[in-house]
């Protein structure tokens, strides 16, 4: 399964501005990665995993922000459309996958 988080947070005042950044900084220390601006995403092995990180996203979101959490099935993720245009050649590389599962006799 995958978590795909996408926040708007204010970014007017300095003390805002600093929000953004701590909430940014949260989701990458919770191992998330950046899809897009305001747009992060990781792999999550079970059901358990994702209600953590969900309630840490909660626990992050700045008072004055939104973030909105989609839960979406390796299936699902794998269909989605992706286009990157030319000001974007030098970050192209494959696309995120899930990991391998680790099988353990």
């Amino acid at each position: 399964m995958w978590a795909v988080a996408m926040f708007d947070v204010p970014t007017i005042t300095v003390s805002s501005r600093a929000e953004y950044r701590t909430l940014r900084a949260s989701m990458l220390q919770m191992g998330m990665f950046m899809l897009q601006f305001s747009v992060y995403a990781r792999y999550l092995p079970s059901g358990v995993s994702a209600s953590l990180l969900v309630t840490a996203i909660e626990q992050a979101c700045p008072s004055d922000g939104r973030v909105t959490v989609f839960l979406i099935s390796d299936h699902e993720y794998s269909k989605a459309f992706r286009f990157i245009g030319d000001g974007y050649a030098e970050n192209r590389g494959p696309d995120p996958r899930a990991p391998d599962q680790l099988t353990i006799f």
